[in-house]
């Protein structure tokens, strides 16, 4: 499960750069793009992306209810993300600290410590996103 979100993370990666392009774009009075279009594949990807980790998941097993936890909440983040919206920062610390007690208790300990960094990365882009959002909201 976790080596498929790595995965969505590359796609959705892709997806949110160039939709961050095409937004700029926009913003310049560039162009105009189908925006249903676009955010509408952000909505259908984690939508299907879930779908297929329920369908997948043995819900038996208790630490696998801890890998569903970190994939929904990374499916939440990306999306967010994709959309640059702030509030996927502190969505991405929690898919780090899950992520961290499942790397913890698998003794993955290059990915557990991976995790802080991670976190500690999120923070960072947090604080840059809220101040480019008070900008905009100062200039606006």
């Amino acid at each position: 499960m976790l080596a498929g979100l790595q995965v969505t993370y590359l796609l959705f990666g892709i997806h949110g750069l160039y939709l961050w392009h095409l937004e700029a774009r926009r913003a310049r009075g560039e162009i105009r793009f189908n925006e249903t279009g676009w955010y509408g594949v952000t909505w259908a990807a984690s939508l299907a992306i879930f779908a297929y980790t329920v369908a997948v998941t043995d819900f038996s097993a208790a630490w696998n209810w801890v890998q569903f936890a970190a994939v929904t909440l990374a499916l939440v983040a990306n999306f967010g993300t994709t959309r640059r919206w702030a509030w996927s920062w502190p969505v991405w610390i929690a898919v780090n600290a899950v992520q961290a007690v499942y790397f913890w208790h698998a003794e993955y300990w290059v990915l557990f410590a991976l995790q802080f960094v991670l976190a500690a990365m999120s923070v960072v882009g947090w604080q840059a996103w809220r101040r480019d959002e008070r900008r905009e909201v100062a200039v606006a």
